[in-house]
């Protein structure tokens, strides 16, 4: 374990930046983009912001499909290139409410929205959201601009569209945010927030409940399993010079278990590397803390550039990731804290399996006097002597090679 600054290392997969690692993006499914249809120009009214769909009051609920429709506007919250087609409403505001809430949250497609007021300002919306919430019960990276304020007499054009090129059917709600039911959030990691039920990624405790006194539960202790392997220093992996890792090899049927600690405190964290052998078929590790888990699979192993898998998980909350992995081929398990700062010493198990134990090292292998280093098997095969694996050749281990026997008279013949 060694301490490591904000930036953990120049990782990549699949060109993804190592700024999702210590940025925030979750373990969430990649975003993807699709073909836009071809528009038939057969709807007018809410394709711009010159005939806009018009919000008769609020609450106000609108239902469509941005299928078919035309590519106008796109703005930057915060992905750009957007080819998706979109919808436009318009909203004159009256001074009651005085912000409204704008949600796309039962969409059946990855949404965008964003506001201009009273004026089309390309590049300067008023409000802008791609993705805020990421499980149910809404989309996954529907959209939401949440007590967006409203002034008496200006006319805000909200623009219903969708990251990259997505499109589909969509609910727009615009409601009165002091109208919308709140209650307390609870986290895995005992933490508790006050928000709709919509926006509870937690559990839910109900309307108008409150945080003070904290309802949610304690995160459960992580209980290292007897006969369990022990975490021992170094195993700072990459993050040390020279590089240490914590070797980890099965106990039993190409499985292991391994109990350590670890912390993050005032910018820095605790990292530390586990290095265990494929075996040709699946390799899958689950690692579960006390503090907010990050797990990397690292299967390409070169700390300049290496490939890997990582997932992150409350306290208390196991994350698990799978990769096939090559027979003899090594992978690398990085276990840490996904935060740098407010936890203190606490303890983390992993569980691994697919995995064996790596060849011996190679050993003094004699023959006709001469020797190599070289497995026990290579060395037999060629009708060596194998002295053992980690014996080495120097000083020689090998028995000169006797001279042949020799008649007294053909002896002499080598002396005149």
């Amino acid at each position: 374990m060694r301490r490591l600054l904000m930036v953990l290392l120049m990782l990549t997969v699949a060109g993804t930046a190592m700024a999702s690692i210590t940025g925030n993006v979750s373990d969430r499914a990649p975003k993807v983009t699709v073909a836009p249809p071809e528009n038939p120009l057969i709807r007018v009214t809410g394709d711009t912001i010159g005939d806009p769909f018009t919000v008769t009051g609020i609450p106000f609920q609108g239902i469509g499909n941005t299928t078919g429709w035309a590519h106008d506007y796109d703005e930057i919250c915060p992905y750009s290139g957007s080819l998706a087609p979109d919808v436009v409403y318009a909203y004159l505001a009256t001074g009651t409410p005085a912000s409204i809430t704008i949600d796309l949250c039962y969409s059946g497609y990855d949404t965008k929205v964003f506001v201009y007021d009273d004026v089309y300002t390309p590049g300067a919306p008023y409000a802008c959201n791609d993705d805020f919430y990421f499980a149910l019960p809404c989309y996954t990276y529907a959209s939401k601009i949440a007590n967006m304020p409203v002034v008496a007499g200006h006319t805000y054009y909200i623009v219903v569209d969708g990251y990259g090129s997505q499109f589909g059917a969509y609910q727009l709600d615009i409601i009165d945010p002091s109208t919308i039911p709140t209650g307390a959030c609870c986290f895995p990691s005992g933490s508790c927030t006050i928000t709709e039920q919509a926006a509870c990624t937690g559990i839910w405790q109900g309307e108008s409940t409150v945080c003070e006194p904290n309802p949610c539960p304690p995160p459960q202790p992580v209980v290292c399993p007897p006969g369990a392997l022990l975490e021992v220093e170094p195993d700072g992996g990459c993050n040390e010079v020279p590089n240490n890792f914590m070797p980890l090899n099965p106990q039993a049927a190409g499985c292991a278990t391994m109990c350590g600690t670890a912390w993050a405190n005032s910018g820095s964290r605790d990292t530390d590397w586990l290095v265990s052998i494929g075996t040709g078929a699946l390799m899958t590790g689950t690692a579960v803390g006390e503090f907010p888990m990050q797990y990397l699979l690292i299967y390409g192993t070169d700390c300049a550039a290496p490939s890997y898998l990582f997932g992150t998980g409350d306290p208390g909350v196991p994350v698990t990731l799978s990769w096939t992995v090559g027979d003899g081929d090594e992978v690398w398990n990085w276990i840490g804290s996904s935060a740098f700062a407010d936890w203190p010493e606490s303890d983390w198990v992993f569980d691994i399996c697919g995995i064996k134990n790596p060849p011996p090292p190679p050993g003094a292998c004699c023959r006709n006097g001469v020797c190599i280093m070289t497995d026990e098997n290579t060395c037999l095969f060629f009708g060596g002597i194998f002295y053992g694996s980690g014996v080495q050749c120097s000083p020689t281990v090998c028995e000169p090679v006797p001279t042949a026997a020799k008649s007294w008279g053909q002896l002499k013949n080598l002396y005149r």
